[in-house]
């Protein structure tokens, strides 16, 4: 993968679509996949990247799945988008390790400022 990657989970292809024309707008590169193991199976954990996931995929909710979410959030930051008022999803993405939580309706300039910071945050380390 490029240098400054944004990794896209989602199996809504309108919020994937919107996500990756949004960063790479912005000058990052946009990788898109449709579940976490599509993603598992190619990421690469850079200096310079991060990940978003849509709680709404269904397949993280499995164990291994969990486990493999805990591993990724451990290597690389994890914005994890959940729907408006979902609380029990945005404290369970925040104790898998998941550094933030963003809810849907998607605000673009919000979630664009987000991943900014995150992968500057990185690039300082």
């Amino acid at each position: 993968m490029a240098y400054n990657t944004v990794f896209i989970i989602s199996n809504e292809p309108a919020i994937r679509d919107a996500l990756a024309e949004l960063v790479i707008a912005a000058g990052f590169h946009a990788a898109t996949f449709l579940s976490l193991k599509a993603c598992l199976d190619v990421l690469r954990p850079e200096p310079h990247c991060c990940l978003v996931l849509d709680n709404g995929i269904d397949d993280k909710l499995e164990p291994d799945r969990q486990a493999n979410f805990t591993s990724i959030c451990s290597k690389i930051p994890v914005l994890v988008l959940t729907e408006r008022g979902d609380i029990p999803a945005a404290v369970n993405a925040i104790r898998q390790g998941a550094l933030d939580v963003i809810q849907k309706p998607l605000q673009h300039e919000n979630i664009l400022e987000r991943i900014k910071s995150v992968v500057s945050a990185r690039i300082k380390r």
